[in-house]
Formats: structure tokens, C-alpha cells, sequence
């Protein structure tokens, strides 16, 4: 037998071992027995005494610490204290220069004093004005009953109150107003829609030759009565040009007139002044109904009182900010600790919010954690017995109560994590400010 035929034949072997151990294994193989499952009860998974411990790490941190910063900019003009210095509540720390605060609240003062005096003032010229608008508001009532009406009014002067009059001439104040508004707003209609550019012009030059004849005539009137007549001619020469001149400017607008145009700016002028006639009169009559507490000059005297107040009271209010500026330029202790860090030195200018000094509770410490993931801290409560241990001080421990657990989440290097604080009695061990603590909280099931 040929070499190429004995390997053809022993592949093809190999291949149906194959191939019957497959048909065995799936078809004709038995079934293997399932292995039981043990059933847990989830009470067992905690260990027999019911307890188990939540571990994390954390650093030690003062109960109470904060970095105070100014408010305002400014230039240190004291530093009077030093770091490890002990404080107490509301000493001085850092001192900003207070020239300007000084200055600034010393020309408050002065202003607030005016405005003092102006609203003072304001109030005696108002009771000033209030009697004397009652002494005339007598005569007023008196004289009401003597005033004589129109034939066309057939009630009596008393029939309406002097209530119903001011309110009814008010309406009408208001209604003169609205059609001054009108005519003038059809005035202006009518000189845009009309060739009236030589009335305007004729206008215009009548008003300014009026004016220059009225002053040419008293300069010749002064003149004539000074007695000397060079001064006399001269005058008399500016009146006849003047009048000469409005002689020319009637003659021109007269011409004017005669157009179909000027005809029409003439009535809008004239409802114009009729108008603004009636406006004006409304308000006069309205003036002489307003008598007494309503009367035009109390109003205007308790309007002035009014602004005087506003005034004071924005003067007290400038002195208490410019007060409020200069404390604010000493940096005090909000309570009694230790300056744990001190960036400040006479001369130097700081800026509203940069931390120039820390200060800390270094009587009463507390642990913040770094590491408790949320698996434990769902099981975790406030008030919880915690037993603290610190890397610097081995083989000691301490007690503690879980006080605070955070409400926000925090990631640490992929992880979930809550931040807790532990309140613990370090006694007279000396901890410092971050170190390494490690803490067992005691969890009941």
C-alpha cells in the first residue's frame, strides 16, 4: 500500500471517533443530577450576635473652624494677633486702614444732618401753609352763598357740596386737557396737508418784528426820559426802523391770509387757543374749589415734606453703610478659638473675600470620613456608638457617636462615597488638625 493511501485512511478513522463520541455525548449519554440549592435565610447572614461593624477611614478636623476674609478692599494698617495666638469672641484680629471709612462716614453724618434740618423745615412751612389755607377757606364759605350764577343755572350756590364741585371740575380739567391734545394734533395735520410755507414764513417774521418793535419802543421811551437828545435821535432811529419793519411783516402776512390755506391754519390755530383756553380756565376754577386741607398750596407743602422725608431717610440710610464700611475694616473673632493660619502683614492691600486668617475650636474635635461607600452607609443612622482609633497614637482608643452623615454623594477614585462625622473626646491625648483616624461603627440588626 501506497504512503498517501494509509494517511487517507487513518484521518478518515479519526474523524469518525469524533464524531461518535459527539453522538453519544448529546443523544445517548444519561442525564447527571442536579445538585440541591441551599436555601438561605437572610436572618443568618448577619453573625450569631446580631452585631456587625462598618469600618472607614477619616482625619481629624476641629469641631468649629472658619477662614475670614474682608469685606471690603483696603490696605492693613494692624495686624494684632499672631498664628497659635488664642482669641476670644469678638477680639480684634486685623485692622484695615480707616482714613476714608473715617472721612466718609463724617460727611454722612453731616448730610444726614442736613436733611434733618430741610424736613423740619418742611414740616413748619406745611402747618405755616395748612393755617393759613384754613383762615382764607372761612372766607370762601362765607362768599360761596354771595357768588352770582349764570341765568342758565337753576340750582341754588348751595344745592351741590363743594365735594361734588371739585370732583365735577376735575372731570373737566381732565376732558380741556385731552382736547388741547386733539386740536394740536389737527393742527399739525392741517400745516402738513396745506401750502402753508408763506403763511409760516409771514409768521415767523410778524412774531420777530413784534418783538424788536417792543423793545425799540421802550429804549425810545428811556431815552426820552433821560433828557439828552443824542441819545434821543439814536433811539428814535432804531423805533422807526422797527416800526417800519412791522409795518412790512403785517403787510406781508395780511397777504398771506387771503389763501384757501390760511384759511384752514387760521380755525385749527383758533380751536387750538379755545381750547387751551378752556384747559386753563378749568384749572383756575379748580384752584379756587381747592380751599383748605385740599388746597393747591397744602399739597405742594406736604409734597415738599414728602421729599424731605425720602431725603432723611436716604441720609440714615448712608450712615448706617458707611458705619456698617468702617466696622467692617477690623476683622474680629466670631468666637473664641486659636489663629491656626495667619496670611496677613501690615501694608499689604487685600480684596473682598480673600482668607487672610483661620481660625479653629482646637477644645472640641470632631472625624470626617474619606472612604464610607454607599453599601454602608444605608445601614448607618445618627447617634450610632462609634470606637476610634488614630495612626499616631496605636493601641489607643476612643469613643464616639456617629453625629452627622452627608446628604450628597462624593466621588472618590470611582467610588461612591458619604462623607460622616464622628463627634469624639480626644481627653489629653494631643491630636493635631488632619490626622489619620479610623473608625468602627457598631451596626444593630
Amino acid at each position: 500500500m501506497k504512503t498517501g493511501n494509509f494517511l487517507l485512511w487513518g484521518l478518515l478513522i479519526i474523524l469518525l471517533a469524533v464524531a461518535g463520541f459527539f453522538i453519544y455525548r448529546e443523544f445517548l449519554a444519561p442525564e447527571p443530577e442536579p445538585t440541591p440549592t441551599e436555601i438561605v435565610d437572610s436572618n443568618q447572614l448577619s453573625d450569631t450576635n446580631g452585631i456587625e461593624n462598618v469600618s472607614a477611614e477619616g482625619v481629624v478636623v476641629p469641631k468649629r473652624e472658619v477662614i475670614l476674609g474682608f469685606s471690603q478692599p483696603g490696605r492693613i494698617s494692624e495686624v494684632l494677633v499672631d498664628e497659635g495666638q488664642t482669641v476670644e469672641t469678638g477680639d480684634p484680629l486685623i485692622v484695615l486702614d480707616q482714613a476714608s471709612l473715617e472721612a466718609a462716614l463724617r460727611q454722612a453724618e453731616a448730610a444726614l444732618q442736613t436733611a434733618r434740618v430741610n424736613r423740619q423745615a418742611a414740616g413748619t412751612r406745611l402747618e405755616q401753609v395748612r393755617n393759613t389755607a384754613h383762615q382764607a377757606e372761612a372766607a370762601v364759605r362765607v362768599s360761596a352763598w354771595e357768588d352770582d350764577l349764570p341765568d342758565e343755572i337753576e340750582q341754588p350756590n348751595w344745592y351741590f357740596t363743594r365735594t361734588e364741585e371739585i370732583s365735577s371740575t376735575r372731570v373737566e380739567v381732565e376732558a380741556a386737557r385731552r382736547t388741547v391734545e386733539i386740536e394740536q394734533e389737527d393742527l399739525e395735520m392741517v400745516l402738513e396737508r396745506t401750502s402753508s410755507a408763506d403763511l409760516l414764513a409771514a409768521e415767523r417774521r410778524l412774531s420777530d418784528a413784534q418783538a424788536a418793535f417792543l423793545i425799540a419802543d421802550q429804549i425810545l421811551e428811556r431815552a426820552q426820559d433821560s433828557g439828552d437828545e443824542d441819545l434821543e435821535e439814536q433811539a428814535q432811529k432804531t423805533y422807526d426802523a422797527a416800526l417800519s419793519e412791522l409795518e412790512a411783516a403785517q403787510d406781508s402776512h395780511d397777504r398771506a391770509l387771503d389763501t384757501q390755506g390760511a384759511e384752514r391754519v387760521l380755525e385749527a390755530r383758533a380751536q387750538v387757543a379755545i381750547a387751551q383756553e378752556r384747559y386753563d380756565t378749568a384749572v383756575d376754577r379748580l384752584n379756587e374749589l381747592l380751599t383748605g386741607d385740599e388746597s393747591l398750596d397744602i399739597r405742594l407743602a406736604s409734597d415738599e415734606l414728602d421729599r424731605a422725608a425720602a431725603a432723611e431717610a436716604e441720609a440714615e440710610s448712608a450712615v448706617d453703610t458707611a458705619r456698617t464700611s468702617l466696622d467692617e475694616s477690623t476683622l474680629k473673632a466670631p468666637f473664641s478659638g486659636v489663629i491656626a493660619r495667619l496670611d496677613a502683614e501690615p501694608g499689604q492691600s487685600v480684596s473682598p473675600g480673600v482668607e487672610v486668617v483661620t481660625l479653629a475650636d482646637f477644645d472640641n474635635w470632631v472625624i470626617k470620613t474619606t472612604d464610607l461607600v454607599e453599601n454602608d452607609v444605608a445601614m448607618l443612622s445618627v447617634g450610632m456608638p462609634v470606637v476610634v482609633t488614630l495612626d499616631a497614637f496605636p493601641g489607643r482608643e476612643f469613643q464616639g457617636t456617629l453625629e452627622q452623615i452627608a446628604l450628597w454623594s462624593e466621588d472618590n477614585r470611582g467610588s461612591v462615597t458619604y462623607e460622616a462625622v464622628v463627634n469624639f473626646t480626644p481627653g489629653n491625648v494631643p491630636v493635631r488638625w488632619g490626622m489619620t483616624a479610623f473608625v468602627e461603627i457598631e451596626v444593630s440588626e
